[in-house]
């Protein structure tokens, strides 16, 4: 959907019916749009000037949020990696597009069976070449991940309720 000095207008970006749940969408600082979302079967995607797989792993993707740094896309997700039906990790991962190619690395890795991050938000601090990423912890609680490419640290900030477990969710930066 778009509006610019007329009606709003609708475009399919992306086709079958449920592509694009967990979208985000920045502006490129130039004046496009840059949009993330998770696509059907379970891939992140980018759409830009046309659509790009982000990261081709099946079931990751999810809860994903988009920034820029410089020209850069940056992109922030979860998701549970398959290594074997009986071996599967639940990962908060870190996209960027370095020019020609999208680059991903894992942030954070446990045991699917302990609980999958979820609702992630980044942000970039220029003075200090730093990302900011929160997100809801494999135990509800609220977690805080910063550092740059190949160079991450984390802490909870806050623990989760006993019982309700939504500490960490939907937490904007």
């Amino acid at each position: 959907v778009g509006k610019k000095g007329g009606p709003w207008t609708l475009q399919t970006l992306d086709a079958p019916f449920d592509n694009g749940k967990y979208n985000s969408l920045v502006w490129d600082g130039v004046s496009d749009p840059i949009i993330s979302y998770y696509q059907s079967g379970g891939k992140l995607k980018a759409f830009s000037s046309g659509a790009n797989v982000v990261d081709p792993n099946a079931d990751l993707g999810a809860f994903n949020d988009i920034a820029f740094a410089g020209s850069s896309p940056h992109i922030s997700y979860t998701g549970i990696y398959v290594i074997t039906n009986a071996n599967k990790r639940s990962q908060l991962r870190h996209a960027y597009f370095d020019g020609s190619t999208w680059l991903f690395e894992i942030i954070e890795d446990a045991p699917a069976n302990t609980g999958s991050y979820a609702f992630t938000s980044i942000a970039y601090e220029e003075e200090t070449n730093t990302f900011h990423i929160s997100y809801k912890g494999r135990q509800g609680e609220l977690r805080h991940a910063w550092g740059n490419t190949g160079l991450w640290q984390s802490e909870a900030i806050l623990p989760a309720n006993p019982g309700t477990q939504n500490v960490g969710q939907t937490s904007i930066l």
